[in-house]
């Protein structure tokens, strides 16, 4: 009876001591668990009892696997040590990351070495072979449906572009129709592919190609990059075409006659007979001089006449020389102006009108050149260089008309360059129109 007071006393005093102290005696659920080492720590746990479950567990996973059933699994103080033999150096490598994941693994030690049996590498080959071709037949129907759909697609993308009256509609460009629809063609293949793939449930390999599509575009992006700017400039030059063909336009340093716009260059054609690419990149960003957009046109050149020269007179004469003329325009009407008053000439700049449909700016320039000199002449006019060889006044030009229907030369335009430029535009790519809108 004593010794249960006692006992009873203990109890109470340790009940008291852990109410005040606010310990809790009951067990706690979140405390429960034993207590794991920390990472990096070698558990001090190992015993012949888990080393044994261990190697039972790593046998049993071996047994499972294809190529890894014959290993031999030792282990001890949790280092484990693989021996047999394996298909391949992958199978070696699986099993050791196998036994690195194993709980209560310490080191693992690969002691396992290759088949060098040639008949089991063949019958390893075989077996292989042998399931790769039951999964390939399995699959085979899917196979036969994905490639009937992406024919089914592909018929469907060259049947809605052969409807050229359809894009026609929407695109004023033939040049841009063109592109329109081999983009629509190969949207339409490549939706079919991918439907294809879904069906072959080959998602990861279409995410691959996709990657590999990208990196392999920005390559490509890089490696043709004038080739680009030179198509998209084209595309641009083509909706709103600076000029037709056979006009005669100066880019940049070179001048020549348009013969036509490809999707890569500008042909001009010059007046010797010599053709000239030019970039279309170039082109796009050039300033360009169109001498045909406006048919009225204005030559000018300039004549040095002496000091002592009556200049009124010598002006009008030159004025009515000009408007006598064949090809050139009243209106406009020709001008003469002073330009410089030196020490022993005067320079007169004389301007004109032509309508190039009608006389050619060469011809005419070079005619009236011809003109000014033989009326100056008939006029008693004296160039600087004739000033001290005779002293006579100027005489009034009572035949002009004559002089000017006497030496006036062939003015019509030169159609030689133009004809072989409609010769050759009847074979080739070209993108100019004659419907187009004009910049």
């Amino acid at each position: 009876m004593m010794k249960l007071k006692v006992v009873l006393t203990g109890l109470v005093i340790m009940l008291h001591s852990a109410v005040l102290s606010g310990q809790n005696l009951l067990p706690s659920t979140e405390n429960s668990a034993p207590a794991q080492p920390p990472a990096g720590v070698i558990s001090q746990q190992s015993t012949p009892q888990t080393d044994e479950l261990i190697r039972k567990r790593l046998k049993d996973i071996f047994r499972h696997i294809e190529g890894l059933e014959n290993l031999q699994v030792n282990v001890k103080a949790g280092v484990v040590e693989l021996t047999g033999e394996a298909l391949n150096g992958q199978a070696k490598e699986k099993a050791t990351q196998l036994a690195e994941r194993t709980d209560g693994v310490v080191e693992v030690q690969n002691n396992i070495h290759e088949v060098q049996s040639i008949k089991k590498r063949l019958q390893a080959v075989f077996k292989l072979t042998e399931g790769r071709f039951e999964t390939a037949v399995a699959y085979l129907p899917l196979f036969i449906i994905a490639m009937l759909v992406i024919f089914l697609f592909w018929f469907l993308a060259n049947l809605i572009i052969r409807y050229d009256w359809l894009f026609k509609k929407m695109i004023p460009h033939f040049f841009l129709i063109e592109l329109v629809k081999q983009c629509v063609r190969g949207g339409i293949i490549i939706a079919g592919v991918l439907l294809a793939f879904e069906i072959l449930d080959a998602n990861t390999l279409i995410t691959s190609l996709i990657g590999a599509a990208g990196l392999f575009g920005l390559a490509i992006g890089f490696a043709i990059r004038d080739t680009v700017e030179n198509y998209i400039s084209s595309i641009l030059l083509g909706l709103r075409q600076p000029f037709n063909p056979n006009d005669f336009v100066k880019i940049e340093e070179s001048e020549g006659y348009i013969v036509r716009l490809t999707s890569r260059a500008t042909i001009l054609r010059t007046a010797e007979g010599n053709d000239i690419r030019i970039p279309n990149a170039k082109v796009f960003k050039a300033t360009i001089i169109n001498y045909s957009s406006n048919p009225v046109r204005r030559f000018d050149f300039t004549v040095n006449v002496g000091i002592d020269q009556n200049l009124p007179y010598i002006q009008q004469l030159a004025v009515q020389t000009l408007a006598a003329m064949d090809g050139v325009l009243q209106d406009p009407a020709p001008f003469c102006a002073v330009e410089t008053v030196g020490d022993s000439s005067i320079v007169l700049h004389i301007y004109a009108w032509l309508d190039q449909s009608q006389a050619d700016f060469i011809k005419l320039r070079s005619n009236a050149l011809v003109l000014i000199k033989t009326v100056f002449d008939s006029a008693n006019n004296r160039m600087p260089t004739q000033a001290a060889k005779t002293s006579e006044p100027p005489q009034p030009v009572e035949n002009m008309k004559a002089i000017v229907e006497h030496k006036t030369q062939d003015i019509t335009p030169d159609r030689n360059v133009k004809q072989q430029i409609n010769q050759e535009r009847e074979q080739g790519e070209d993108l100019l129109r004659a419907n187009a809108k004009k910049e």
